[in-house]
């Protein structure tokens, strides 16, 4: 799956994006035969060299960040915010240490919070910025960079989940 383009993404589109990734998440991920050993699928290495697991972890943590941030800047005037918000590379995040299930309930959690503070903001937010390694962005960039790195990471577990169960 490619990410689509998401520079019209509207905020209410983007709450339906985010409260749809733990289902497209668990639906990947969840086996339909009760034998399939998730956790260990989940850990093989995709030709990325991340397994569906990592995937998945970063997609958490990422909403979380994104989530901060976007509070950051409906809360505040100007404020600068980390470099990760615009380099995936600047973001450093565990390997996962949890199960697969307690990862997706952690997704979940991650994405209704998300969700939430969209619903709470009037449409004036959108346009307030805050600066990220000398570039403003606005509340909407934000919003719409969280979506694309739930998207990107929804594609590298199907991408890693079909290398690791051939």
């Amino acid at each position: 799956m490619a990410v689509p383009d998401l520079s019209q993404l509207s905020p209410t589109d983007a709450a339906v994006t985010l409260l749809s990734l733990p289902r497209r998440y668990r639906t990947l991920l969840l086996p339909v035969d009760a034998n399939d050993p998730v956790d260990e699928v989940a850990l093989r290495l995709g030709p990325d060299g991340w397994s569906a697991a990592t995937h998945l972890e970063h997609a958490v943590r990422d909403l979380g960040l994104f989530g901060q941030a976007l509070q950051q800047v409906l809360v505040h005037d100007q404020p600068t915010l980390h470099p990760g918000l615009l380099d995936g590379a600047e973001r450093a995040w565990p390997e996962p240490a949890l199960s697969v299930a307690d990862q997706l309930d952690e997704l979940q959690d991650e994405a209704c919070d998300l969700a939430s503070r969209i619903d709470r903001a009037d449409a004036s937010a959108w346009s307030r910025t805050a600066s990220v390694d000398g570039t403003s962005l606005s509340a909407l960039d934000l919003l719409r960079e969280a979506v694309r790195s739930g998207l990107v990471h929804l594609d590298g577990v199907e991408v890693s989940l079909r290398a690791a169960r051939r």
